[in-house]
């Protein structure tokens, strides 16, 4: 037991050195300024919104920069709050609203004073006209706008039903051995998207092993991209609008089927 406790002691450790290297900071004014990666990322709701900025070092999975003057990163014209390199996380920089914005500017000066400006627009998207009752028959939910082609769409339904405790439902999880589905307290139905992407759709197979009764359907949807001005390390922008939750109905599983 011992030999074993050891072993696990150095895979932490081996984690902690060579999978973290993305958690160092090295100052901006020790490095070249054509080696720095801008990395933007939104996370946006109908009543919130998280920006972050990373620069890094060595590619997107590098190294972060801390920004010393003359460097630093505005967002919509206010510079961003720093935030300090941690064990588990490095240097980034950060905006936070209770509301949902929209429109994105961040503006880049480097070391050599040198400005790089990038833009995410994003428009809001919620499902509309959301049935009241799934599961007897395919679902079309019309969507408030059409999903862009460089957009990619998730769609999840979660049961109001609190799912047993693991050591209570040891099975919950596994195929049964009759061929019968799982029981789910969760699906996700990933791009479900109807052909002019303006709609999503909702097969009753997906929802087999589903219990019944009330739940929540919401959609995230999602976008990665390249930026509009980077250095040679180049640098991504990304973000991710997640929808208000609805409420639905889920039929039993007998009823599934029924035209």
């Amino acid at each position: 037991m011992n030999i074993l406790k050891k072993h696990s002691y150095l895979i932490v450790l081996l984690l902690l050195t060579f999978g973290c290297r993305s958690c160092d900071t090295v100052e901006s004014t020790k490095i070249a300024q054509s080696e720095i990666y801008q990395d933007y990322n939104i996370e946006a709701s109908p009543g919130s919104t998280v920006v972050s900025a990373t620069f890094r070092v060595g590619g997107g999975t590098g190294t972060t920069v801390d920004l010393d003057a003359p460097s630093r990163v505005d967002h919509n014209g206010k510079e961003m709050t720093e935030n300090s390199r941690t064990m588990l996380v490095g240097t980034y920089y950060s905006f936070s609203s209770g509301d949902f914005v929209g429109h994105h500017e961040f503006t880049y000066t480097n070391g050599e004073g040198r400005l790089f400006k990038n833009v995410i627009d994003l428009e809001p998207i919620q499902p509309i006209l959301v049935p009241p009752t799934i599961g007897n028959q395919k679902v079309i939910v019309m969507l408030s706008r059409a999903v862009r082609e460089d957009e990619s769409l998730e769609t999840s339904i979660f049961s109001e039903t609190q799912p047993p405790a693991p050591d209570t439902n040891v099975n919950a999880n596994r195929q049964g051995n009759t061929g019968s589905s799982e029981t789910r307290y969760s699906v996700d139905l990933n791009q479900n998207l109807n052909s002019n992407r303006t709609a999503i759709e909702i097969d009753p197979g997906k929802l087999n092993g589903f219990i019944p009764g009330g739940a929540m359907l919401q959609i995230k949807v999602m976008r990665n991209g390249d930026l509009q001005q980077k250095a040679a390390a180049g640098g991504a922008m990304r973000y991710t609008y997640t929808s208000g939750a609805y409420n639905v109905n889920v039929l039993p599983a007998s009823k599934k089927g029924v035209k």
